[in-house]
């Protein structure tokens, strides 16, 4: 069980806001292929939460936070690359 608090300040809200704002558009920019809104939201919902339990949870370890910031972050490129710049698009030759 965790054991802590969660705390948000301006810059990690404007954060979430900004990794908000890409699930949007990507889903927008995606609405023409087969996918489903849900489907691309819930392929962002993992590494969001990572993301989320490593900048606002008290009581981890610096180097749990750190590890769980890199590897939401590296996660959450990769989804946000991969919905926004094509990486799925079938013209590519995917």
């Amino acid at each position: 069980m965790f054991f802590g608090k969660v705390t948000l300040n301006k810059s990690r809200a404007i954060v979430y806001i900004i990794m908000l704002m890409v699930i949007v558009f990507s889903v927008q920019m995606n609405r023409g292929y087969a996918m489903t809104s849900g489907e691309i939201v819930s392929n962002f919902v993992i590494p969001t939460f990572i993301i989320f339990f490593g900048l606002s949870w008290k009581g981890l370890s610096n180097i749990t936070k750190g590890v769980l910031i890199v590897i939401g972050s590296v996660w959450f490129t990769y989804i946000s690359l991969h919905y926004l710049v094509g990486f799925h698009n079938p013209y590519w030759g995917n």
